[in-house]
């Protein structure tokens, strides 16, 4: 039989993230997570390594026992284990809402834990923030140098694939109403003016590609060959997405971050590699509608 420790508890519980039903206790930065082996392994390699092998029961035996649960001992940050529990247990916020408030703290942890794969989607949620906002956070005049032409190129590149169907050779082989295509006209004249607004034109319809043809009052073949048009625009910016800011495709960066996962990484960058591909995948389903 496990006994317990008869002094109190050196943490504070986490106000969100303890389970008075979860079988592990995590303690970083005196703050407690009272979670799931299950989730734990679930979703992290590490922990799966770490639940796989036979652990010890009781203090006799060198474990550290808490209301019957074993307990963990992080040397990450609390703040880092309450983000990845909270991503696992679904109480975060939208990750691409999350990263774009915050892309300077993001675009300077990956470069410190060496994942570069995140870096395209970083930049691209930067994109929608205010500039001065994001440029604020980086030191080196290089970083900043990077993100201004990657911001050009992308703004040369969306108004290229993503508004495509204002272009005179575009072809819509259903419309229904006549006047669709003078609309269309009037409509790529007023892109032009507003390239410089806080939201341009180009990045409204990346946004909200199922909303443009209703917005401009259409027949519904139009608005949905338009739709299409989008979508598919918008996998050939996000294909080129890397290139834009220096970084190599994506294939190559992925390799790089499979080669990393399969080391010997510490808690921290098994941590990072999971928020990461959370954040990545989140915008990149969040921006190609797919």
């Amino acid at each position: 039989m496990s006994s317990e420790p008869t002094s109190p508890p050196d943490f504070v519980r986490s106000r969100d993230l303890w389970f008075d039903d979860g079988s592990v206790v995590l303690i970083a930065e005196k703050i407690g997570f009272r979670v799931h082996k299950s989730q734990l392994a679930l979703r992290c390699e590490f922990f799966q390594d770490m639940f796989g092998l036979p652990q010890p029961e009781n203090e006799e035996s060198g474990a550290e026992i808490y209301e019957k649960c074993p307990v963990v001992r992080m040397s990450d940050k609390a703040e880092d284990v309450a983000d990845f529990l909270r991503a696992i247990y679904s109480l975060s916020t939208t990750p691409y809402t999350h990263i774009q408030n915050e892309c300077g703290k993001y675009f300077a942890l990956a470069l410190e834990t060496n994942i570069p794969i995140i870096l395209p989607a970083v930049y691209f949620a930067a994109t929608r923030s205010p500039l001065e906002e994001f440029l604020n956070g980086l030191d080196d005049a290089s970083d900043m140098r990077t993100f201004v032409i990657g911001q050009e190129r992308l703004r040369q590149a969306e108004t290229k694939y993503v508004l495509s169907f204002l272009g005179s050779e575009f072809r819509r082989p259903s419309c229904q109403a006549s006047n669709d295509s003078a609309i269309l006209t009037r409509t790529a004249a007023a892109a032009l003016r507003n390239t410089t607004e806080d939201e341009p034109y180009h990045q409204w319809c990346s946004d909200h590609p199922t909303e443009v043809g209703r917005s401009l009052s259409l027949c519904n073949n139009c608005c949905t060959t338009i739709t299409n048009a989008i979508e598919e625009g918008q996998k050939k910016v996000w294909k080129e997405l890397p290139g834009f800011f220096g970084l190599p495709d994506w294939e190559i960066l992925q390799a790089g971050t499979s080669s990393r996962k399969s080391g010997n990484g510490t808690v921290k960058l098994r941590f990072a590699n999971f928020r990461w591909t959370r954040l990545q995948s989140g915008i990149e389903d969040l921006y190609l509608t797919i």
